[in-house]
């Protein structure tokens, strides 16, 4: 008898417990939220490389021709360029002077030849229409015009290797130092000029990269020494090919240094 009576005891207690559940819930305090609506988004992936920045146009002028040494003023301030000046182009920066060599490509000289076969041709071609002359003969003032106006653009050729002249827009690198009115030797360096508002770099990219690296993605480029200094460019170009020894493949980057 005392045996049911514990049984049973337990079986309502089991009974009474799963009859309050319901009031215990009812007694839950709600927590209050927020919703947000998800998007697809680009998620963007770090390459780091290294490379040598280079400017878009450099060049270094040799002496065409041997002649005395003459450096020009600069406009900007009327005194003679130095380095660090910026140039236009077509600016004269350096003149050599031979007279000799002047006097035998005769600049005057040819061009009074081509006047005065251009006046010829006109004479000749007056003749021909009002058949005092022949095809032929008219024919030949017109060669000898040509001619003559070749030799003109040959001897204005000539001169011009006496001169030194910006071939761009930039800035003066190198200078070397030549005492005024020395003779120079053909072929000695002049100018070095660089025009470094575009850059470039070469870099390699890991084999890894190949499938999201494309033209035109913007890039980031940091000196190691300036930190703070960042530039922007792009990549202008890829090769699809991959090295076999280093397992990298080449690019381009374009920066814009303005």
């Amino acid at each position: 008898m005392n045996y049911r009576i514990i049984l049973l005891t337990v079986i309502v207690a089991l009974l009474t417990a799963c009859g309050n559940q319901p009031q215990s819930s009812q007694s839950e305090i709600e927590t209050p939220v927020s919703v947000q609506e998800l998007k697809k988004s680009s998620i963007s992936k770090l390459i780091n490389t290294t490379g040598t920045a280079l400017a878009t146009y450099s060049v270094d002028l040799n002496a065409e021709m041997s002649g005395f040494y003459n450096l020009q003023a600069n406009p900007s301030t009327g005194k003679p360029y130095k380095l660090g000046d910026v140039v236009k182009k077509g600016q004269l920066i350096i003149r050599l002077e031979d007279k000799e060599y002047e006097n035998g490509i005769a600049l005057e000289s040819r061009k009074l030849s081509l006047e005065i076969a251009e006046q010829e041709q006109s004479k000749q071609k007056a003749l021909y229409e009002k058949g005092g002359v022949t095809l032929s003969e008219m024919r030949n003032t017109e060669v000898r015009v040509t001619n003559a106006r070749y030799d003109l653009e040959n001897a204005t050729l000539n001169l011009e290797k006496m001169s030194v002249r910006a071939p761009f827009d930039g800035v003066i690198v190198s200078l070397p130092h030549y005492t005024p009115q020395s003779r120079v030797s053909q072929g000695s360096q002049m100018v070095g000029l660089m025009a470094y508002s575009r850059m470039y770099m070469d870099i390699n990219l890991p084999e890894s990269a190949i499938e999201y690296v494309q033209s035109n993605q913007p890039v980031y480029i940091t000196h190691y020494t300036l930190l703070q200094d960042t530039l922007s460019g792009v990549i202008s170009e890829l090769s699809p090919a991959i090295s076999t020894e280093t397992r990298t493949f080449k690019g381009k980057i374009l920066i814009d240094n303005k």
